[in-house]
């Protein structure tokens, strides 16, 4: 009998070469839910009953051109003022929105009023062709708040700067008078707090310009819920408002981004239940009934396993849900026009138990005789020395070279892991300062997928008058000793 086990993930954050804090989280199985198939994505999302199908899901860049032209339109008779709302869910999947709730959800008050509801993408093509841009948070918000897919906006991945053009809609409408004011909330400092946020220079050139658009970074999502409600019970509250609440990023991350996940479904709820009183602080305003407010609830992009980034239906589909109707005109078609060929590619069916013996035997390079029914358990991943490198020139190239990393099993053998460590994703050195490296190690010697994370910080600086010749023979005093072990 396979014994039961505890799935941790412990982050480690390192600064200055020294181990600062160190935290377990209890991890749950659906981090590898095989039975999250595409078969059973597509079931689900019809039971959602979306007024379009993932063939004709509508490009998430109509965002852009559906707050525009709000802004832009006539006044109804009546009202006096437009206002607008995108309250974004980081990282929802289309298929949780199968489990809304009777009471205290936003989309299912969106939809009592006779709202639309309909599929939309992610990724720069429409599934199943091959996306053009990562499934990620960065990319995904920046296409929807320009219009723009990365080809043209640039942001291929998190840890990119924008350059002030394309201009987001908080900057062009403020900018062009069509509003008098814009504010951005959210807690991820990866959009404009950190050395390569993707709106730093935006927010300068707002800054610089005088432009009445605010840029707020709150602690969690109570504090950028507390900072929304704030903001809308001004009398005189932003005219657009972009909010974005991550819990079902973060328990996504954690746990697994599957519909079969309890834990995922129940943080789909509460993004909603924040979204629910944010309508009805929207709602509470003495002066809502001569103003015109466009409310759309929305994602960046879904997730598969642990992760996103890629090309998976899990990952590519997303959804818009807003009291206006979206235009009938908008192109929904399912590739560029330089795109009109699709190859098919055979494949060898696999079973999930290859797949498991195969990763069992890569991950921990056993012998051929560990993969049988006998399971072997991780108890422990440890850095013992980190990269030779922690301090960098601008723009040179990172290295994980030099890092060693050992994996202990329950049976008492340690193997050496160091080739299978990989990165959330490559830092930037472009600018100088310090950068946070995220690293990652999955182990799946049973039936789960065990997710291992650390982090490190590395230092950019500016190119000294020394030659770079002198810098590398210089000592190296941020590598830890293997005396220094560090556990993941």
């Amino acid at each position: 009998m396979k014994k039961k086990i505890l799935i941790v993930v412990l982050a480690l954050i390192l600064v200055g070469g020294v181990i600062a804090s160190a935290i377990l989280i209890p991890k749950m199985k659906y981090a590898n839910d095989s039975a999250d198939t595409e078969e059973l994505y597509r079931q689900n999302v019809a039971l959602v009953n979306y007024e379009n199908t993932i063939e004709t899901a509508i490009p998430q860049t109509e965002l852009y051109n559906m707050v525009k032209e709000h802004f832009e339109s006539p006044l109804a008779e009546g009202k006096t003022e437009k206002k607008a709302i995108i309250i974004g869910y980081d990282g929802c999947r289309a298929d949780v929105l199968k489990e809304i709730q009777a009471e205290n959800s936003a989309i299912n008050s969106l939809l009592d009023d006779g709202a639309s509801i309909n599929l939309a993408y992610c990724g720069g093509v429409n599934y199943p062709q091959e996306n053009t841009q990562m499934t990620s948070t960065a990319p995904g918000w920046c296409s929807i708040l320009t219009g723009k897919w990365a080809d043209e906006h640039k942001i291929t991945g998190n840890g990119i700067t924008k350059a002030v053009e394309p201009k987001t809609l908080l900057t062009t409408l403020t900018e062009e008078k069509v509003i008098d004011s814009a504010s951005f909330i959210t807690r991820w400092a990866g959009h404009f707090t950190d050395d390569d946020a993707t709106y730093l220079e935006e927010k300068a050139y707002c800054e610089e310009n005088k432009l009445n658009v605010s840029f707020n970074k709150c602690k969690n999502d109570e504090a950028s819920h507390e900072y929304t409600l704030n903001e809308i019970s001004k009398k005189d509250c932003a005219d657009f408002i972009f909010v974005i609440y991550e819990p079902t990023d973060s328990t996504g991350h954690s746990y697994g981004f599957t519909i079969n996940n309890p834990g995922y479904v129940e943080a789909f709820k509460a993004a909603d239940k924040y979204g629910f009183e944010v309508l009805n602080a929207i709602k509470a305003r003495p002066t809502y009934d001569t103003e015109d407010w466009l409310i759309i609830v929305t994602s960046d992009h879904g997730g598969f396993g642990t992760g996103h980034g890629h090309e998976s239906i899990q990952e590519r589909m997303t959804f818009i849900v807003s009291n206006k109707k979206i235009n009938d005109n908008v192109d929904n078609s399912t590739s560029k026009p330089e795109e009109n060929k699709t190859e098919t590619i055979e494949t060898t069916p696999t079973t999930s138990e290859n797949i498991i013996m195969e990763t069992k035997k890569h991950h921990a390079n056993l012998p051929e005789s560990t993969t049988t029914d006998t399971f072997l358990y991780v108890t422990k991943v440890e850095i013992e020395k980190l990269p030779t490198k922690t301090t960098y020139y601008v723009n040179e190239e990172f290295s994980l070279e030099g890092i060693v990393v050992k994996a202990y099993l329950d049976d008492g053998t340690v193997v050496d892991v160091s080739d299978d460590v990989t990165l959330q994703y490559i830092p930037t050195t472009a600018k100088p300062g310090t950068k946070t490296v995220v690293l990652e190690y999955v182990d799946n010697f049973n039936d789960f997928l065990n997710l291992w994370t650390a982090e490190f910080v590395i230092t950019i600086i500016e190119p000294e008058t020394t030659t770079l010749a002198d810098e590398e023979t210089a000592p190296d005093t941020t590598a830890t000793s293997t005396e220094e072990a560090t556990d993941l």
